[in-house]
């Protein structure tokens, strides 16, 4: 079985991102949007609608909206911006997670006038070196992201605590964040992410009242993360009894066929339930 994300936007019309985009501003009252306010409100990502049209702030004004300048800010200024921030978060890392949600410009006018790193550096903050994350890390994090939320994760939502790592490692190694989840879906879809096999077959022995039945498994009855994803993408995070989106801990993943009579951990034989509708089935497998 083959796994694969939904289509991107990047062939949608110019005016539905625009259209979108005054949505946006609308919801929050006012005639200008930033792009952290919109990557949170909006349907798309700012990086797809400012790439459309050559900038953010050109898609603002061909929007119709207000564009913020911060061009002309002093370097005194955005240094002690980053100061009351890292003050009011202390004693939190400052991020440019938490500067782009607090501070008064933005950490792309931080990045381009000092540099994220160097302008911690003067403010004696600390600065994230970690450099070397594997990809099998950053793989395995998006997996746990996956599977905490029951979908797609997007780039805001690479955030603590639902995520180890922000969305910039993924985008240093692979340059997009599309290009990051295609990856991810390789990785999947690939004969070694199938963690659950194994060479020897695994003796279990069911109790039924006086009835005693032995098994003899091919597969852990652990469900492995990668398996979890596997059925995310193929069936969503839907109760398959009821329908009901689930998230969180109310997502719980079933053996179609209980592995205690026999049923493989497989991604055929697995299935998404919400937590009542899997309390309720416990063991139950109608055989005909």
């Amino acid at each position: 079985m083959e796994f694969k994300l939904e289509p991107d936007n990047l062939n949608a019309p110019d005016e539905e991102l625009l259209e979108d985009l005054l949505k946006a501003a609308n919801k929050i009252g006012k005639k200008s949007v930033k792009m952290r306010e919109y990557d949170r409100l909006g349907r798309f990502s700012s990086g797809t609608i400012a790439r459309r049209f050559n900038g953010w702030n050109h898609a603002l004004e061909t929007a119709g909206l207000s564009i913020e300048f911060h061009s002309k800010v002093s370097d005194d200024e955005l240094i002690s911006d980053i100061k009351r921030v890292a003050q009011d978060v202390a004693p939190q890392k400052m991020t440019m997670k938490i500067y782009d949600e607090k501070g008064k410009y933005s950490s792309q006018t931080v990045i381009e006038r000092f540099g994220w790193n160097n302008a911690l550096t003067m403010l004696k903050l600390k600065v994230s070196l970690r450099i070397n994350i594997t990809e099998k890390e950053l793989f395995q994090n998006l997996e746990s992201v996956w599977v905490t939320l029951g979908r797609v994760p997007r780039r805001r939502d690479m955030v603590r605590p639902v995520s180890e790592f922000s969305e910039r490692p993924y985008l240093n190694k692979y340059g997009a964040w599309r290009k990051s989840l295609e990856a991810f879906v390789e990785y999947i879809n690939s004969d070694s992410s199938d963690e659950s096999k194994q060479e020897d077959y695994v003796n279990q022995t069911y109790l039924a009242g006086n009835n005693k039945a032995s098994f003899r498994h091919k597969t852990k009855r652990d469900i492995s993360g990668r398996l979890k994803v596997q059925v995310l993408i193929r069936d969503g995070n839907k109760c398959r009894l009821c329908g009901v989106v689930v998230t969180g801990e109310n997502i719980h993943f079933d053996h179609i066929k209980p592995w205690s009579k026999g049923g493989e951990t497989v991604i055929e034989n697995l299935q998404v339930l919400c937590a009542e509708h899997n309390l309720a089935k416990g063991n139950f497998y109608d055989e005909g």
